[in-house]
């Protein structure tokens, strides 16, 4: 790496192109040109200005630029400054092949699968608990998920999703009764939703909660965040008695994940339909955007995060739900 004496001009990763420009000709250091200024924009910037300075043999900072041939760097009265304008365009051209020929490379792919595994025991839909957590465990391993949001699911499942998806960080939130105790699976085990994020992408601790709006029966709906490392996540399962009650609890739902750090996904089995009644998409707040398998789950995303890509996966009639894999790319 080529160095220099340190820049007076401070560049920090919100500095304009100006800023790193001027830095860059008052010979700041090139990692810290390399770390903070070097974004794909501002290179294509930065090449555009240099080349034109090459052309017109323009100054370089305390010393002119020599036409012809290619000079390494000159020491004189104890500072660094480049005795070519092209040895630095060559050192540009270099680090921008890896930003500006491929800038897509930057982004980073989420998969957030959504899964229904009616696990309670209780439900009609209930086949058995290794046939539903055997597929669930194969369809995590084929899509390779980030963010992985599970309703109708018992407390002791966390452990065997979470080794499914490998280094990560995971909540589960119980479904409560009236009286603030947990809803319980036939198994004894506490009924409710899993959260689980990839490490890498995994923030700070966990929040849960339950909603003000609820329905008459005795299953309080509730809902788990895990903010932001790269990307924040809330999963929950909304009322199924009544819609009105659902839309309400949507709506309070996305109110908080505006208000979460970064990049945001919310999954879950919302029991609203797209152009239903009521309609799903009049919870979706300015500033998201809604995908949604045609029937009752969705996910909701930050429009930070650019859609890629919907699939449905089958659950062989594990599950009355199919899995819901939605891709996004993050910046």
């Amino acid at each position: 790496m080529l160095t220099t004496m340190p820049s007076p001009i401070p560049i920090t990763r919100t500095s304009t192109f100006g800023d790193c420009f001027a830095a860059a000709k008052t010979l700041v250091t090139l990692a810290v040109i390399e770390l903070e200024c070097l974004s794909p924009v501002r290179v294509k910037q930065t090449l555009v200005v240099a080349r034109e300075m090459s052309r017109n043999s323009r100054e370089w900072p305390s010393g002119r630029y020599l036409s012809g041939g290619f000079a390494s760097l000159v020491r004189r009265d104890g500072f660094w400054w480049y005795g070519q304008m092209r040895t630095v365009l060559g050192v540009l051209l270099l680090l921008s092949g890896f930003l500006v020929a491929s800038p897509a490379s930057a982004a980073t792919t989420v998969k957030v699968l959504q899964l229904n595994i009616c696990h309670s025991g209780l439900a009609g839909c209930y086949t058995g608990a290794e046939p539903v957590m055997a597929k669930a465990v194969s369809v995590i391993g084929s899509t390779r998920p980030q963010v992985l949001s599970v309703n109708e699911a018992c407390a002791g499942d966390v452990a065997r999703l979470q080794a499914a998806m490998g280094a990560s960080q995971a909540v589960f939130v119980a479904a409560q009764r009236r009286d603030g105790t947990p809803v319980t699976c036939t198994n004894g085990q506490q009924f409710g939703n899993i959260l689980i994020v990839v490490a890498a992408l995994a923030g700070g601790p966990a929040s849960t909660g339950r909603y003000t709006a609820q329905d008459t029966s005795n299953e309080m709906r509730v809902w788990a965040c895990l903010p932001a490392g790269g990307v924040s996540a809330c999963t929950t399962h909304l009322s199924a008695r009544t819609g009105s009650v659902a839309l309400a609890q949507c709506k309070e739902l996305l109110g908080r994940a505006v208000g979460l750090p970064g990049p945001t996904v919310v999954a879950g089995d919302m029991n609203l339909r797209y152009q239903g009644s009521p309609n799903v998409q009049d919870c979706n707040p300015a500033g998201f955007y809604r995908k949604g398998d045609g029937d009752v789950q969705h996910v909701f995303a930050s429009t930070s995060l650019a859609f890629v890509s919907g699939t449905e996966l089958s659950m062989s009639g594990t599950t009355d739900h199919p899995a819901w894999l939605v891709t996004v790319t993050a910046p």
